[in-house]
């Protein structure tokens, strides 16, 4: 069962690192894919504002040649002038922003002969102006080839600004879509991190209230063992298997005299054998070494069962019976034996004397020159004496404990 369990809370460890590990995987691929899409939707906003700038500059060129034509002011020219270098410029820049895209290249091709068109156009009829011929500069303008180079621009910029617009719509929901689920992912991380933290929480609080309640049981169990210890009538004595002393009661402190100072727990056992060794329970031998002898006895105790006896100075006589727990260790139980060994002492003495008086009485009944017999009340023969054996014929061991018909003719 703990096997089991310990299986599965690996299998629940791995599944989460592994279901974390996707969250994150996937949170980056959507933040590159936001990021991405908003990179996209910013180059279609670069390509349109590019287009409209060469379109205004376009218009700009134009729009300083009519004044030049028309006021034959050299000032007028000023928008003209800046326009030049920068069409030239914006083409680039907007070929170069738009390689991706062959239609736009293609439209691109058109547009760079358009406007090169467009500017000689407008060279040629401002250097007419220049050299005084307005009148052939201006049926230049009039033949139209310039408004019908500057619609082709207008148009074909208008077709890739529309295009952009549709990049553009497609780009942005796009955009939108995946920082939707980068949103997702996210508010599902921080679901999952909140269940995780959530689900943490609540296997602490059980595992808290489990200790609080196992250490309750423990205390009560604890208490009921000592009370439990306490009015038994025998001394006990728990040691570890490191030799410390784990439980006792009050009998064994009084059976043994031994002071409440070494009644605590953690006490080693060297301490009761040493305090024994001074106040001269152990004779006046080498007591270290006594005292070791005791150590390895005391050691056997956690593996065999121990029993022995042991006289008190004040004459008592104590049974000690030690028996080893699963866990190492060993019990020790004190048993004031010093009435048990009187009376078996004296029932010693009186079966002593019954046997003296019954060898005496059975000396005696053997040499009475009568027969005597014995009977109980079953008709058992108890005693047969040896003038019976003479008139019977029978030896006493040949009819004790038997009918007494066996003597009948």
């Amino acid at each position: 069962m703990r096997v089991s369990l310990k299986l599965w809370m690996i299998i629940g460890i791995l599944s989460l690192i592994a279901l974390i590990g996707g969250i994150i995987i996937l949170s980056a691929l959507s933040v590159q894919t936001v990021e991405r899409n908003r990179t996209a939707v910013f180059h279609t906003y670069k390509v349109l504002d590019t287009a409209q700038h060469l379109l205004s500059e376009v218009q700009d060129l134009e729009t300083g040649q009519r004044g030049y034509l028309l006021t034959g002011q050299a000032e007028y020219l000023s928008p003209y002038e800046l326009a030049k270098p920068l069409i030239g410029e914006l083409t680039v820049q907007l070929t170069e922003l738009t390689t991706d895209n062959q239609r736009h290249q293609v439209r691109l091709a058109s547009l760079r002969a358009l406007i090169e068109q467009k500017m000689q156009v407008t060279e040629q009829s401002i250097e007419l102006v220049r050299e005084g011929d307005v009148e052939q500069a201006l049926l230049l303008v009039n033949r139209g080839i310039g408004r019908e180079t500057m619609d082709s621009i207008r148009e074909l910029i208008r077709q890739m600004s529309l295009d952009e617009r549709q990049l553009l719509a497609q780009r942005s929901e796009e955009y939108v879509t995946s920082n939707r689920r980068t949103m997702g992912i996210q508010i599902a991380a921080v679901l999952l991190f909140g269940a995780m933290i959530a689900f943490a929480a609540i296997m602490a609080w059980r595992d808290y209230r489990r200790r609080v309640e196992a250490e309750g049981a423990l205390k009560v169990e604890s208490a009921l063992l000592k009370a439990t210890l306490e009015n038994m009538g025998q001394g006990i004595s728990v040691f570890g298997p490191d030799l410390k002393l784990m439980a006792w009661n009050e009998n064994f402190l009084q059976l043994l005299d031994y002071p409440v100072s070494l009644a605590r727990q953690g006490t080693d056992f060297d301490a009761f054998l040493n305090f024994n060794a001074a106040r001269g329970e152990y004779g006046s031998g080498n007591l270290a070494e006594e005292v070791a002898r005791r150590r390895a006895v005391a050691v056997k105790r956690n593996r065999d069962v121990y029993i022995t006896e042991r006289s008190r100075p004040d004459g008592r006589i104590l049974e000690l019976v030690s028996n080893p727990m699963p866990d190492g260790g060993f019990v020790t139980t004190y048993t004031d034996i010093t009435i048990r060994q009187q009376a078996e002492r004296q029932i010693i003495e009186q079966g002593e004397q019954l046997l003296d008086r019954e060898t005496r009485l059975r000396a005696v009944i053997d040499n009475v020159p009568v027969g005597i017999i014995t009977i109980n009340e079953s008709g058992s023969i108890e005693s047969f004496n040896h003038q019976s054996e003479q008139m019977f014929g029978y030896t006493a061991d040949e009819v004790l404990r038997r009918n007494v018909n066996i003597l009948m003719p």
